[in-house]
């Protein structure tokens, strides 16, 4: 796997980053879906995402979204997320 390569599906984030981090954060994206939708993009803007537009209703790049977009997770989701203290 070429790790310089920007965008993941969600195999090659398994192997580069290892399968509990691709679990939690597989935990935190299902909470974000519900949250994401109805902040409209407050987190793509605070990341900087050069794919954000307010004319999409989500990420046009979901399915291989980069790593910042997948370990970027709002105080709102990360509060409502039921994790154990080693996650």
């Amino acid at each position: 796997m070429n790790t310089s390569k920007i965008f993941l599906t969600e195999e090659e984030f398994e192997e580069l980053f290892g399968k509990e981090i691709a679990r939690v954060t597989r935990v935190l994206s299902e909470i974000a879906k519900n949250r994401c939708s109805v902040c409209r993009g407050k987190c793509c803007r605070e990341i900087g995402c050069g794919l954000y537009s307010e004319k999409f209703n989500s990420c046009p790049i979901y399915e291989i979204r980069p790593r910042e977009c997948r370990f970027h997770f709002c105080h709102e989701v990360l509060d409502e997320a039921q994790l154990s203290q080693e996650d």
